[in-house]
C-alpha cells in the first residue's frame, strides 16, 4: 500500500508541476518607448546672413522727335550699359 502511495503522489506531483508554471507564460519583450526630443528655443541665439549681386544690363531708348520749326532730330535717343552690384548683410538675435 505504501509503494501504492508514493506512486500516486509522485504522479500527481509530477502532473500538477508544469500545471502551476503554465499560467506564467513567457517574458514579452517590447521595444523601449521613442522619445522624440523637443526644439527648446530658450537659449541664445545669433544668427548671419548675407546676399551679393552681379548684373549687367544694356538699354537703348530712342525716339525721334519731329516738329516743324525745329525738324527731326534725335534729342531721347540713347545707349546705355548698366552694371549694378549690390551686397546686403543682415543679422538676428534671439534671447
Amino acid at each position: 500500500m505504501k509503494k501504492l502511495l508514493l506512486a500516486g503522489v509522485s504522479f500527481a506531483a509530477l502532473i500538477a508541476g508544469p500545471a502551476m508554471a503554465a499560467d506564467l507564460g513567457a517574458p514579452v519583450y517590447r521595444a523601449p518607448a521613442v522619445v522624440v526630443p523637443v526644439a527648446s528655443w530658450s537659449e541664445f541665439y545669433v544668427g548671419i546672413n548675407t546676399s551679393g549681386s552681379i548684373g549687367v544690363d544694356a538699354a537703348t531708348q530712342s525716339a525721334v522727335l519731329a516738329s516743324p520749326a525745329l525738324g527731326a532730330n534725335g534729342l531721347l535717343a540713347s545707349c546705355n550699359r548698366f552694371s549694378p552690384t549690390g551686397w546686403i548683410l543682415g543679422g538676428k538675435l534671439i534671447s
